[in-house]
């Protein structure tokens, strides 16, 4: 109780907020009575769950120490509330926000040549760590008091921001007229809302920066829940820039007359990439690959000193985009043959360049000739045999070795130049087969006949012998010579019909 008025309750705000470590919050502690009237005056108490990941102090002033999550908690007499702190390392910040453009000319925020009360709305993003963050899927949304958030813009793929370096993004802008190199903004990376404006209301709003997951980055609450005024034709921006908390731009030391510097230190100077790059290296040197084929290169940064440095991301670059494009993690597609040069940029030092060479594909063996294309010879006799490879064009394979081989050693052999022989006979169109092959490994195989005959010997005191089927072999006379019959598949057994006659004993 508080004099004659009894305490029903307290509310505590912000509700839930991250806060970056080094960063200071004032919270905000309102008591009402049973009648739902606020108790102006009344005395509350503040603490911190956790001391050691932030503390607050008897005004209300809450500082993140280390990373982590407290509990911050008001009480009055014996009713209380509490809310939610998250403390997190520095990494993206949001350094400056206009949500009330001045007046006038004054008030261009975005130099397009035309104040506009939305469109030169603006929030200033700082890459406060030490690696490069690429900002494609990270958004800017506003949240209402209900706690509903509603995206105001979405950052596109491949907007690399390096460490210590700014972007700004602008509700809008007139196309013909706007420059987001202007000079004005001190080199920093220039976009407009996405959604086509970011709706920052004068009154108060609670700006925050989502990560790819949904994750919150960076928030900030302005307005009358907030010691942070955003109607007073100005920007709120922090003081120090980057690490300390948020004061009205023109109350800086340094500001001069400046209503607020977007992409710019709070001075006027521009934001400096705090690890720079003095040179990048691309390996492999040099890669070559077939059309259709891939080529993966790395890059490493170095600082002045030598030192490699870390997270550091890599904008790839081709210089001829018809031989070869390379995709954001360094991989080159051959396109056609040819010569490309292949680059990686970081920080604003680009590599020298690494050489892609795109050739043809290697000749390929896609059919095998072998001659002759059948043959027949007398067993214990042989047969040279020669084999050309030709290419998917039908041009020689000059390169190509040969491999040959036969499927039956029982009635012939083959050596390693291909030279058959006889040595038996057997089943019809006994088969030999060649196969060629080049260093692609490619191969095919080429299957000939081959026909091993019998030879018909003369045997003595053999004065006739009929053969059935007649004309395979014949003889007239004993001592005549034999021969073999010509045909060149066709493999010779004795028949099972031979007959002869044996000459008769002389008296």
């Amino acid at each position: 109780m508080i004099g004659a008025r009894r305490v029903a309750r307290v509310a505590l705000a912000p509700a839930v907020t991250t806060l970056g470590v080094g960063r200071s919050l004032r919270y905000r502690a309102t008591v009402f009575d049973e009648d739902g009237e606020e108790i102006v005056g009344a005395p509350v108490r503040f603490t911190s769950g956790d001391a050691n990941v932030a503390d607050i102090d008897a005004g209300g002033v809450a500082r993140a120490l280390r990373e982590g999550e407290t509990r911050i908690r008001v009480s009055a007499g014996e009713v209380t509330a509490q809310a939610t702190l998250r403390c997190r390392a520095l990494s993206l910040v949001f350094n400056e926000v206009l949500a009330d453009p001045p007046d006038g000319a004054a008030g261009d925020a975005n130099r397009d040549g035309q104040r506009s009360a939305s469109q030169d709305e603006f929030v200033e993003i700082v890459n406060a760590s030490d690696a490069d963050f690429d900002l494609g899927g990270y958004r800017i949304a506003t949240r209402d008091a209900a706690g509903v958030e509603t995206l105001r813009h979405a950052f596109p793929t491949g907007l690399i921001l390096p460490p210590g370096a700014a972007s700004v993004v602008f509700g809008g802008a007139s196309a013909a007229t706007f420059n987001p190199h202007d000079p004005a903004f001190a080199g920093a990376r220039v976009l407009t809302a996405s959604t086509g404006g970011l709706s920052l209301l004068n009154g108060g709003a609670t700006v925050v920066l989502l990560d790819p997951s949904g994750a919150v980055v960076e928030e900030i609450s302005y307005g009358a829940a907030t010691d942070l005024e955003g109607d007073n034709n100005q920007s709120l921006t922090r003081a120090p820039d980057v690490t300390g908390d948020f004061a009205l731009h023109q109350t800086l030391a340094g500001a001069s007359s400046r209503l607020f510097s977007p992409g710019a230190k709070s001075d006027g100077a521009p934001f400096q990439i705090t690890a720079p790059i003095a040179r990048v290296e691309v390996e492999p040197a040099s890669c070559e690959a077939q059309i259709g084929a891939t080529c993966r290169f790395t890059a490493h940064a170095f600082d002045g000193a030598g030192r490699e440095l870390r997270g550091v991301l890599f904008g790839w670059a081709t210089g001829d985009e018809n031989v070869s494009t390379v995709d954001a993690d360094g991989t080159a597609h051959a396109l056609r043959l040819g010569v490309a040069q292949i680059t990686a940029t970081a920080r604003g030092t680009r590599s020298a360049p690494a050489r892609l060479s795109v050739v043809p594909p290697p000749r390929r063996v896609f059919r095998v000739e072998v001659t002759p294309g059948s043959s027949s010879v007398n067993r214990g006799g042989s047969v040279q045999f020669t084999a050309r490879a030709f290419d998917q064009n039908g041009g020689i394979v000059p390169d190509a070795t040969f491999v040959w081989n036969i499927d039956s050693a029982a009635i012939a052999s083959v050596d390693a130049h291909g030279l058959a022989r006889g040595a038996g006979y057997g089943r019809p169109a006994t088969a030999s087969a060649a196969r060629a092959t080049t260093s692609s490994s490619n191969s095919s195989t080429r299957p000939v006949p081959l026909s091993i005959f019998r030879a018909c010997a003369s045997p003595t005191r053999l004065r006739i012998v009929t053969l059935s089927p007649p004309g395979l072999c014949s003889k007239r006379g004993a001592g005549s010579s034999s021969s073999a019959a010509a045909s060149p598949r066709l493999m010779i057994q004795p028949s099972a019909h031979h007959s002869f006659v044996s000459p008769r004993r002389s008296a």
